[in-house]
């Protein structure tokens, strides 16, 4: 690279430095995601067939039957405790239900997952199941 009187150099020559420093971070972020990713396991999810017992009744309340599988599943992950909470929000008049098993406290893992409840008179309600689990 040539350098002229001011020091400053050329066009040419500060795009090729840009290039070089590009492509040799490209390299760096390239080797650090692939060992990052070998030592990668899945992660841990949440059967949601044990959620799909939900009713609404007559009075637009929740239910859910299912606290005895809730507490087996949690022992057989070897989970402190599983915490479940069922809504539609507050414009749809529908109410919540709130479920916890074991303890319900400390490091957790969270997922949601949105499912069409029916009602008695054959209306389908959008329903956000939140399920954490405690570890």
């Amino acid at each position: 690279m040539k350098i002229d009187r001011r020091g400053d150099i050329g066009f040419m020559e500060a795009m090729a430095g840009a290039m070089t420093v590009c492509i040799v971070m490209l390299g760096f972020c390239s080797f650090v995601m692939t060992d990052a990713m070998a030592d990668h396991t899945p992660q841990h999810t949440f059967d949601w067939d044990l959620v799909d017992g939900i009713c609404l009744d007559g009075e637009g309340r929740y239910t859910l039957d299912r606290t005895s599988e809730l507490e087996a599943y949690a022992e057989e992950n070897g989970l402190a405790g599983i915490s479940v909470d069922i809504s539609a929000g507050s414009a749809s008049g529908v109410g919540t239900l709130h479920i916890d098993v074991g303890k319900t406290s400390g490091m957790h893992i969270g997922e949601r997952k949105l499912v069409s409840v029916s009602t008695e008179d054959g209306r389908s309600v959008p329903t956000l199941v939140e399920v954490t689990e405690f570890l």
